[in-house]
């Protein structure tokens, strides 16, 4: 692993989590069930892969990378 892969690692794991708590913000601000809904589900979809393309990224092996991957 080179430091460019645990830069850019970091940038995608650190965008997939920002995803994540704008979700979950918005879990306690929406006042409708369903648009909480709406929120965490458009947060899930995005943050989570990009998060654990970003640890996979960083992985220091490829063999760990396809273990976070599948």
């Amino acid at each position: 692993m080179t430091i460019d892969a645990a830069a850019i690692g970091a940038v995608f794991a650190a965008a997939g989590f920002l995803a994540l708590l704008v979700g979950a913000i918005g879990l306690l601000r929406w006042p409708d069930v369903f648009t909480r809904l709406h929120a965490v589900h458009a947060a899930g979809i995005v943050g989570a892969p990009v998060a654990l393309v970003g640890v996979a990224i960083a992985s220091p092996s490829w063999t760990i990378a396809v273990k976070v991957i599948a």
